[in-house]
């Protein structure tokens, strides 16, 4: 691994930006290491929420709290 990083020290930073850091924050800030269910439609509706969670999460943050009288 450190060989292929020292060669295309792009690609880890591709990684990083697309696909790792919204797992790894989910595994980390809605503990979520190991799925509960079993079946492929209970995953889904499982990892489904997380990815929910996760991005009125991240509109918060965004927009800030004001945000959320948009809604109501």
């Amino acid at each position: 691994m450190g060989v292929r990083l020292l060669v295309e020290p792009e690609k880890l930073a591709l990684r990083k930006r697309v696909v790792e850091h919204p797992f790894g924050t989910m595994k980390r800030a809605f503990n979520q290491g190991y799925l509960l269910l079993r079946g492929l439609r209970k995953v889904g509706g499982e990892v489904g929420f997380t990815m929910l969670a996760y991005n009125m999460r991240r509109v918060l943050n965004i927009l800030g709290p004001g945000a959320t009288r948009i809604f109501w």
